[in-house]
């Protein structure tokens, strides 16, 4: 008789665990996400910054905690934005350099990728992931923190700012020591990302 009660618990439970162990797949809102970058010389004397644009990507949720997640750049669209509109000749001149295989080789590579592999720690208001970062079809693991605006429980924004070294990933000058360290190594990287929640897939 008590094999039949708890038989008959666990049959009753079962859905609630199986809802509880769903991972939520849930795309970019790639016209509401941003990623901006801004990259010095010269030991920071100078520095030029831009944007490119989110090509797509998901987020992956369990029990409201992010799972995973991956985001595709457009490579394409890299742009600078502090060289204003009425100087077309420098903006385009260093538009194109950045795409030129000087830089990062758009033609040749069109995409750059980060796929979350591994939640470090996480609360609610943070957490630190380890990824693979893939540019120039290199790929190297780097470690970042994400921080979260929620709302009733649910990721609304994810953002982060970090630092990449350019030379993990061929971007940057073959010629002389002189050449290829007069842009400092360091490429900052500014993400704010958001959910498209109309467009979510539940998986088990």
């Amino acid at each position: 008789m008590n094999k039949l009660i708890l038989s008959l618990v666990g049959f009753l439970l079962l859905p609630h665990l199986s809802k509880a162990q769903e991972i939520v797949q849930i795309p970019i809102d790639i016209k509401q996400s941003e990623v901006k970058w801004k990259g010095t010389k010269m030991r920071g004397l100078g520095s030029h910054e831009g944007v490119v644009q989110v090509k797509k990507g998901y987020f992956e949720i369990k029990n409201d905690e992010l799972y995973g997640a991956k985001v595709i750049l457009d490579m394409n669209t890299i742009t600078v934005t502090d060289i204003p509109e009425h100087e077309p000749v420098p903006r385009r001149r260093l538009n194109n350099h950045l795409k030129s295989n000087d830089f990062f080789s758009v033609e040749e590579y069109p995409e750059a990728a980060f796929l979350i592999t591994k939640i470090v720690d996480q609360n609610d208001h943070q957490a630190i992931v380890e990824g693979e970062l893939t540019i120039r079809d290199v790929t190297d693991t780097i470690t970042v923190s994400l921080d979260f605006i929620k709302q009733n429980s649910e990721i609304k924004t994810i953002t982060s700012t970090f630092e990449i070294d350019r030379f993990n990933w061929n971007v940057g000058y073959t010629g002389s020591w002189v050449d290829r360290t007069f842009v400092d190594k360091e490429i900052e990287i500014r993400i704010m990302l958001k959910p498209d929640f109309d467009s979510k897939i539940e998986h088990k």
